[in-house]
């Protein structure tokens, strides 16, 4: 029920591209530039059927080794959703 994908990219990466799953659609940022990635699909998602996105940045060159990089993913649909505490997710890399 228009499921919602959204990606703000850390200060220290920069968009390179994006791939939803079948259906969806993103709006991105310009390659090169930092923002946010969101991607939709429209109409009814069917119970417990699963929606991606691959999104692959590049890492800041000045950015020093050791550092760590922390993304935050979200998901949103226009449906009351009963447990919303997985609708987040956080990934920290070490560069």
């Amino acid at each position: 029920f228009n499921v919602v994908i959204r990606d703000s990219l850390p200060a220290s990466l920069t968009f390179v591209s994006a791939t939803p799953s079948s259906g969806g659609s993103c709006f991105v940022p310009e390659v090169g530039d930092n923002g946010t990635v969101d991607c939709t699909w429209a109409g009814s998602s069917g119970l417990l059927v699963t929606r991606t996105v691959q999104i692959v940045a590049k890492v800041d060159p000045t950015l020093t080794s050791g550092s760590e990089i922390v993304n935050i993913g979200e998901t949103y649909s226009s449906v009351n959703d009963p447990n919303e505490s997985n609708n987040t997710r956080i990934v920290r890399t070490t560069v």
